[in-house]
């Protein structure tokens, strides 16, 4: 059990998001579950003992932050800041939580949604990942942090549940720039060696 344990929101549970939720829950944090697929969160609840599995965005009205693991800026600009006449996390949240998004998402975006949340009395870090399932499923994640350092020391611990190497990496949205400078890096080795 981890000594300092902490509720959290998860929401994403796809191939990278369900082995990077199963190890906070083995690290013993209570953990709040939500994919727009209920049948894929009741199947994480089924194998995972003590999870709860929200129905809506209002189960994360207690949570100390919710990590969104999705496709894109649309679906977490969604998912936080609602679209009416649904609410979003901006308005369910308790003030002083932290929005963790570690998706692939927009560095630019990224930015505006931290200076959004920031007017709001909430937190903002990108977390974006690089390693595949394999790593997921390990724990062994890079995980680059874009954000306030007060906060990234602060949800370090959660970080060292999903990953080996973590970095801060600068300000709001610079995680999410890094992550996309290595996806340019990949892409330029692999067109370099298919042309070699």
């Amino acid at each position: 059990m981890n000594a300092a344990r902490k509720s959290i929101g998860f929401i994403g549970l796809g191939k990278m998001g369900y082995p990077m939720a199963g190890l906070l829950h083995r690290a013993g944090h209570e953990l709040t579950l939500f994919d727009a697929v209920p049948s894929q969160a009741a199947r994480f609840a089924a194998a995972h003992a003590g999870v709860r599995v929200a129905e809506g965005l209002e189960a994360f009205s207690n949570v100390d932050a919710v990590i969104t693991m999705l496709p894109d800026s649309d679906a977490v600009d969604e998912i936080v800041l609602g679209q009416p006449p649904h609410e979003g996390l901006i308005d369910i949240l308790p003030p002083g939580a932290t929005v963790i998004d570690m998706s692939s998402s927009q560095p630019l975006r990224s930015r505006t949604l931290a200076q959004t949340l920031d007017r709001r009395g909430l937190h903002f870090l990108d977390a974006p990942v690089s390693g595949g399932v394999k790593r997921a499923r390990e724990g062994s994640l890079t995980i680059m942090v874009g954000g306030e350092q007060a906060q990234y020391r602060e949800r370090r611990d959660l970080f060292q549940c999903m990953g080996k190497t973590i970095i801060h990496v600068g300000g709001p949205g610079a995680g999410h720039a890094v992550k996309a400078l290595n996806n340019y890096v990949s892409a330029a080795g692999l067109i370099a060696t298919v042309e070699a």
